[in-house]
């Protein structure tokens, strides 16, 4: 008799132990994308708030204004009465859920006065991400 083959027991075994380290390896596959999705979006809104400090030494005019984000990417002037930068103030943003969604519509930035001090509103909208001061 030859007993060096698998058992089916020992066969399922192996299988179930399989599927449950790729269970787990989706999981924290899953929790690790959305956390960097999350951190890409953060950092851009960061860049938002630099480039409107930009645009506003600039450009005073757009002290207390919403700054439209296609301006600070130099895309489209979005209504405003001054002409684009010469040279853009951010990087187009390129969505990490939709490569074709480049978040321009609905995003903008603020720089107001208040005393002395200068206050910075960013509202970054995407498909599946808003940021919490919109």
């Amino acid at each position: 008799m030859n007993n060096k083959a698998f058992t089916l027991v020992e066969l399922l075994a192996v299988i179930v132990m399989v599927a449950l380290i790729s269970g787990v390896a989706v999981v924290a596959y899953n929790n690790i994308t959305s956390s960097v999705k999350t951190k890409v979006y953060t950092t851009y809104e960061i860049g938002m708030k630099t480039a409107i400090q930009e645009a506003v030494i600039d450009e005073p005019s757009l002290l207390g204004v919403d700054v439209p984000l296609s301006y600070l990417v130099g895309e489209d002037k979005g209504g405003l009465s001054v002409d684009l930068p010469k040279v853009p103030y951010l990087d187009l943003f390129n969505n990490p859920d939709n490569s074709n969604d480049f978040c321009l519509s609905g995003s903008y930035a603020r720089a107001s006065l208040e005393g002395n001090k200068t206050i910075i509103k960013v509202c970054f909208k995407c498909t599946n991400y808003q940021s919490s001061t919109c």
